[in-house]
């Protein structure tokens, strides 16, 4: 029996496991003292590896349905960079640094305020990725 689930479950599977990655290495660094920002592009970049393999071979399984030239596979990967980095290193310091300056004066813990602004980030950039994946990235060939 093979169990079949739709892009969106296993892109859900695949972004819990990146996020993962992404907010370990995140807390682990600002908790060292490194400014959020910072940790943010040292956490996103990791996450990044395992995003590209595991989106393309599993969640958008693009892979195995044509195969397509070198040419090709490293055009999908620079779309990928471009979508990916857009929203990891645009938008997330943007709602992170938004955060900052909202949750700033209010909550007096800087840890809470960068896990709060993270999930904030984290939020944007999920729908963000998930749509360019599916409309441009891994698009099904016509």
């Amino acid at each position: 029996m093979t169990l079949h689930l739709s892009s969106r479950i296993r892109f859900l599977m695949v972004g819990a496991a990146n996020t993962s990655i992404d907010f370990g290495i995140f807390l682990f660094l600002t908790a060292d003292g490194v400014p959020p920002i910072i940790a943010n592009y040292a956490s996103t970049s990791a996450a990044i590896c395992f995003s590209y393999v595991a989106n393309q071979r599993f969640t958008f399984r693009s892979v195995s349905k044509i195969p397509v030239s070198r040419k090709r596979r490293l055009f999908n990967l620079a779309l990928f960079l471009g979508v990916t980095l857009t929203g990891l290193w645009l938008l997330q310091p943007l709602v992170i640094l938004a955060g900052h300056h909202v949750l700033g004066d209010i909550v007096h813990n800087d840890q809470i305020v960068n896990i709060v602004s993270k999930t904030a980030a984290t939020g944007v950039t999920l729908v963000w990725n998930y749509i360019l994946y599916k409309r441009v990235v891994f698009k099904e060939p016509t």
